[in-house]
């Protein structure tokens, strides 16, 4: 789903960092924070802000968001054969999981809120998108209840059984509980539904 623009202005520093975890406009995001750092260039929060920002957007002209590119790799990658190429699957996994910043040394508040950017940003774009809404061969529309169920069932493979495969179950569980967070805060039966994949999954 395409962000809305917003052009910088200077009242986006004040009672910082607010603002910054607010926008989804990756360019938008990128002035703030560099701005700050103008301003007090020493300041360990935002040397710390850019080093994850670099991470997930790379430090080109062309933001590219390498959660959401991780996150689809994963899935694609869930629906692919477990015995077929296990050593390359390990790897492709452990890539995705380095992409998505599970597999780092320093899992930090910092980093938790950079997460919960993102799992608010992709349920809000699952829930209000056309991915989890068309039904096979994208022909009609299912119910906003399916949809949920969708969501969470991806979150419960993506976040919980893929990263098991090479043992980050802990790793990936912060994450997890933000997506999860995320889709119940936003979806009328979201708690109930997460709570079902949950059980199913653990049998």
């Amino acid at each position: 789903m395409k962000k809305t623009k917003k052009t910088f202005q200077p009242e986006f520093l004040e009672d910082w960092p607010t603002k910054y975890y607010e926008f989804d406009d990756a360019d938008l995001r990128e002035q703030c924070l560099k701005e700050h750092l103008r301003a007090d260039p020493d300041s360990p929060e935002d040397l710390r802000r850019l080093e994850i920002f670099e991470h997930r957007y790379g430090k080109g002209p062309r933001h590219q968001d390498g959660y959401y590119y991780a996150w689809s790799m994963l899935k694609a990658l869930s629906q692919s054969s477990t015995f077929l190429n296990r050593s390359r699957r390990e790897k492709d996994l452990r890539q995705h999981m380095i992409e998505l910043a599970v597999l780092s040394s320093k899992c930090d508040d910092l980093q938790m809120q950079e997460w919960k950017n993102f799992a608010d940003s992709f349920i809000k774009d699952s829930l209000q998108g056309h991915s989890y809404g068309s039904s096979l061969l994208g022909l009609g529309h299912v119910s906003a209840h399916d949809k949920v169920q969708r969501i969470a069932n991806d979150i419960q493979t993506v976040m919980v059984v893929m990263p098991h495969e090479i043992c980050l179950e802990k790793e990936a569980a912060p994450l997890c509980r933000l997506l999860e967070d995320a889709l119940i805060r936003m979806s009328e039966d979201g708690r109930e539904i997460v709570a079902a994949v949950r059980r199913a999954s653990s049998r």
